[in-house]
Parts: C-alpha cells; sequence; structure tokens
C-alpha cells in the first residue's frame, strides 16, 4: 500500500468537488462512498477496510489533482476501479493459507501453539465428511500445479470453478470463526 503521499485539502476539496458542486451533497456522497468500500473490503476478507478505503479516497484525490480530464471520469467506476486495484496489491502480499494434515498434525513447538493447532484440529473435525476433504485437497495443491489441480477438484466435486471458490471460502469462515471460539473459550 503506498503510504507516502498524504492527502491535502486541496486535494479534498477536490475530490468533493468532483463528486458534487454542492457541499452538502459531496460530504453525502463521500461518507456512502467510504462506507461502501470498508463493507468491501472488509468483505473480501481484509484486515484493515477502512485504511484501505481512505487510501483508496486518498489515491483518487491525487489522480484527480494531476489530471485535467477529471469531470470526464465516471466517479464511482473510477472508484471501484482503483479498490480493485488495492486489493489486488493487498492479495499479492498476503501469505497462502496451508490446511493441511501434516501441518496440522504436527508437533507445536509452544503450548500456545499446541493449543492453537488443537483449535483447529478440532474445527476440521467437526466439519461435515466431504467439506473437510475438500478444504484439505483445495489448499493441498503444489503451487506449481495449483490451477490446474484445482480445476480437477472442481470438477471431482461436479462443481465450477466460481462455485468451488465460494464454497471454499465458506468452509474457510466456517473454520475462521470456529477457530475463534475454541481460542476465546481457551483465553488465547
Amino acid at each position: 500500500m503506498k503510504k507516502n503521499w498524504v492527502l491535502t485539502q486541496e486535494a479534498f476539496d477536490a475530490f468533493l468537488n468532483w463528486l458534487s458542486s454542492d457541499r452538502e451533497e459531496a460530504a453525502r456522497k463521500y461518507e456512502k462512498i467510504r462506507l461502501n468500500l470498508i463493507v468491501l473490503f472488509d468483505y473480501r476478507g481484509c484486515e484493515s477496510p477502512d485504511l484501505l478505503a481512505d487510501e483508496v479516497i486518498n489515491r483518487v484525490a491525487e489522480r484527480l489533482l494531476k489530471t485535467d480530464e477529471a469531470k470526464q471520469v465516471q466517479s464511482l467506476q473510477f472508484i471501484y476501479g482503483v479498490a480493485r486495484h488495492l486489493y489486488l496489491e493487498e492479495i499479492n502480499k498476503r501469505k497462502p493459507i496451508n490446511i493441511d494434515d501434516t501441518v496440522i498434525a504436527s508437533e507445536p513447538d509452544s503450548s500456545d501453539d499446541g493449543d492453537r493447532n488443537d483449535c483447529m484440529k478440532d474445527c476440521l473435525q467437526r466439519l461435515e465428511e466431504n467439506d473437510r476433504r475438500l478444504v484439505i485437497e483445495y489448499y493441498s495443491v503444489d503451487k506449481e500445479t495449483k490451477f490446474s489441480e484445482r480445476q480437477k477438484i472442481a470438477a471431482n466435486h461436479g462443481l465450477g470453478m466460481s462455485n468451488l471458490r465460494v464454497k471454499i471460502k465458506r468452509i474457510r469462515e466456517k473454520l475462521q470463526n470456529c477457530r475463534k471460539k475454541c481460542l476465546s473459550r481457551n483465553n488465547l
């Protein structure tokens, strides 16, 4: 995420004027856009959705100061385009999640890690058998052949790629919620 550019009053005013010539209407649009961006980044699982929403607005405001064609650009399309690019930057920074039987069953280095692994193991066991096998299969593919292997997984389960991703996302959310509950019960 770009951190060396700070939103100036001039850039913020240009952004608001770009949204609407009426200051109150521009303020309402700004708040609605910011809230929608926060919801979007939160839905996509980003760690700091509010900071990402602010970064999108900063980048848009910066671009508006540098271009003479600001009135020709449609506001929402441009804003969500910048948001998409920022989201892709965030995805590229993430470390892949590896849910693998060997990782889960490995001996922990400390008691906290052992409790965390026990929670994950317990949560995996609580999943339906098909979901458990699917998520383990999905995350245990080799990085080099990931795309083709996941296509095979989708075909074997009678799913399209987008349906597979949605199903995995829902299973992962179940695991994350279960793990949070387990960790809070264990005071970790």
